[in-house]
């Protein structure tokens, strides 16, 4: 594991174990250290990619779809990691250029897990970008979901 990679583990850790012995274990987002989770494995080893501290949530119930707006730079490259309560729906997430043309990206599955996706892309130009989150399963009830990315 790369050291950074080491560093930044145990600080999500050491954040983890201080909100609760603050008091703040009720605001931790459960979605949010899902996509972290996953985003840690990723990044490891020299790709280079810089997580940000920033992060969106909210919820929608299935059957219904998001479009999530990200100002994007040209030529660099982002990985999002989007991650759904519950493990019976499926996550579709996709990137749209401001015109509203579907952008080629990478996508990432975590097998088994239907609720968590990623994908990476490098955009063409400095722009509005829109990820495009759709969520399909026999759930009735609303889901919260977060989402993260990194850069380089």
């Amino acid at each position: 594991m790369a050291k950074g990679a080491k560093h930044l583990r145990f600080l999500v850790v050491l954040l983890a174990i201080v909100w609760v012995k603050v008091g703040f274990a009720d605001e931790i987002n459960h979605e949010k250290l899902l996509a972290q989770r996953l985003a840690l494995m990723s990044l490891k080893g020299s790709e280079g990619l810089i997580l940000r501290e920033d992060w969106m949530r909210g919820s929608f119930k299935p059957g219904e779809s998001k479009l999530i707006p990200q100002q994007l730079f040209k030529n660099n490259q982002y990985q999002f990691w989007f991650a759904v309560s519950g493990i019976d729906d499926e996550v579709q997430l996709n990137i749209y250029d401001g015109d509203g043309k579907l952008m080629k990206a990478e996508t990432v599955r975590f097998t088994p897990k239907k609720n968590i996706i990623s994908i990476r892309v490098v955009p063409e130009s400095t722009g509005m970008y829109y990820l495009r989150v759709a969520l399909t399963g026999s759930s009735k009830s609303d889901k919260d979901w977060a989402l993260i990315y990194a850069y380089k």
